[in-house]
């Protein structure tokens, strides 16, 4: 992900480049017209994925000190190994002090600086859990369960799986329709599986 707003700014110069003749009939004041729009983007897009990342943790107005917040927790998940999804659910948990990643010192530090940002704000967790519930899916279409159920419905010609799986996604953002196997990240042996945009 790290590497995707480079290739987005990329993209959007090369489709610039490809409308010079319609932006102006000079081409010297085209580049320079299509530049200064380009240049907007590294901006734009950091106060979105920051708008986006407050939200997944409960901020509903990113702050001053909130960018350094959603990227201190963006470390210690890539540090403890943590599941993605099954981090903000945690998160949303009255106590996730017991849950992982939450129970490794890395980020319990981080969640008391959480919370103490989140009850000055008005309504406090209330409002922050209603927001994440609103913006974090409790279940995604797992690699690995993807796998399992294409492999029964091919090989097994058992449909059944699948439709119970389509079910969840269905309504990813309830978390009582999600069964907990849905949750689990994927085996140990799993953690290779890569895929790519074109796939």
């Amino acid at each position: 992900f790290g590497n995707q707003p480079a290739i987005a700014h990329w993209n959007l110069s090369v489709l610039g480049g490809a409308l010079l003749p319609l932006i102006h009939a000079n081409e010297d004041e085209a580049v320079a017209l299509a530049q200064a729009v380009l240049d907007e983007f590294p901006a734009l897009f950091r106060a979105a994925h920051l708008r986006m990342a407050c939200a997944k943790i409960g901020m509903a107005e990113p702050q001053a000190g909130d960018a350094a917040l959603v990227q201190e927790l963006y470390n210690g998940m890539q540090a403890t190994g943590a599941d993605h999804t099954n981090t903000f659910a945690a998160l949303q948990l009255d106590d996730p002090s017991s849950t992982a990643p939450f129970n490794d010192h890395r980020l319990s530090s981080w969640h008391a600086r959480w919370k103490e940002r989140i009850n000055a704000t008005p309504d406090g967790l209330n409002a922050a859990h209603r927001l994440m519930q609103r913006t974090n899916p409790a279940v995604i279409p797992r690699n690995h369960l993807v796998e399992q159920v294409l492999d029964a419905a091919t090989v097994q010609n058992d449909l059944a799986p699948l439709q119970a799986f389509l079910a969840a996604l269905r309504r990813p953002y309830s978390d009582a329709a999600v069964p907990h196997t849905y949750r689990l990240p994927p085996p140990e042996g799993d953690m290779g599986y890569r895929t790519f945009c074109g796939t």
